[in-house]
Formats: structure tokens, C-alpha cells, sequence
């Protein structure tokens, strides 16, 4: 059995832009804030916000910068290994792994866009590869991944996951 699911890159600029909107309204409310203390009997501590919100805005964006370095886009199932292909900042990576020594997950969140957003985490050791952070997956795919993942390695999909599973189809 030799399967590869892939999507296109996403590129690290959209990486690095996907959660900065929201980022960037909390820094702003911070500043405005900082900015009507600056009219209140508090004038001593304006200074004090403006700073707070900088060091908030700057600590944020490092935390951004981290996760958005690394980006899987493909995995490949072959008899006994799983491979994940990806992008570390633009430059292509992959790492080869035992089948079974790898772990999938299926998560679910809730999104106010979205009725549901569906991820698949594979786990293998220190090592872990999410799928579809910036929903560039189709479900399809991502069930069909499940699926042959579980059949690759010889487990049954528990109640939970088939739960999960038929919401998705």
C-alpha cells in the first residue's frame, strides 16, 4: 500500500498573516486603552501601559513566528513507514517514521465562521505533525487519510473516533 495525500503549500507569508488580525485588534485595544488612561488621574502609569502593551505585542508576535516556521502539506503511506513532507520557513523538509510508532488523533474545534474545523495530529515521540491549521484540507482527504492510517496499522476505530467520523461525512 503505497498512498500520498498532499494539498498545496500554503506560503509562509499567509503562515505568518493567519492569526495576526486578531493579534493586532487585542494590541490595539491595549493601546487605546493605555491612551484613555493617559486622560484619567493615572497619568504616572500610562507610561507603564504603553510598555505593557509593546512587550505584549512583541511577545505575541515571537510566539507567531515559531509555530509558522514549520508547515507539513503531504504525507505518503507506504507498507511499513509514514512520511511527512513539508516546509521549514522555504526550504523542504520530511521525516520518516515507523508506522507503528506513530499515533493519529482527530480533532475537533468549534469556529465562528465555521460549524466545526476538523485537524488530524500525528504524534511520534517528540515529533508532532498537524494537518490542516490553515484549512487547506479538503474533509475528504482528511478522512480518507484517517482511515488508511488505521487500516495501515492495524487498529479499529474506536466509538469516539466514529462519532467524530460520521459528523464529518
Amino acid at each position: 500500500m503505497n498512498k500520498v495525500y498532499r494539498e498545496e503549500p500554503v506560503s509562509l507569508k499567509k503562515r505568518l498573516l493567519h492569526p495576526v488580525d486578531t493579534i493586532i485588534g487585542n494590541t490595539l485595544s491595549t493601546t487605546v486603552l493605555a491612551t484613555a488612561l493617559y486622560n484619567s488621574p493615572f497619568v504616572n502609569y500610562w507610561y507603564m501601559w504603553v510598555i505593557l502593551s509593546v512587550y505584549v505585542m512583541i511577545m505575541v508576535c515571537f510566539s507567531l513566528v515559531k509555530p509558522a516556521m514549520q508547515y507539513y502539506h503531504e504525507v505518503e503511506i507506504e507498507d511499513e513507514h509514514i512520511i511527512f513532507r513539508g516546509q521549514h520557513i522555504n526550504k523542504a523538509i520530511g521525516y520518516k517514521f515507523k508506522i507503528k510508532n506513530v499515533d493519529i488523533s482527530l480533532v475537533v474545534t468549534r469556529s465562528r465562521t465555521y460549524n466545526h474545523i476538523y485537524y488530524l495530529k500525528f504524534t511520534s515521540g517528540r515529533y508532532i505533525f498537524t494537518y490542516n491549521k490553515y484549512f487547506n484540507w479538503e474533509e475528504l482527504a482528511l478522512l480518507d487519510l484517517f482511515n488508511d492510517f488505521k487500516i495501515a496499522k492495524g487498529e479499529k476505530i474506536t466509538w469516539d473516533e466514529k462519532y467524530l467520523l460520521n459528523d464529518l461525512q
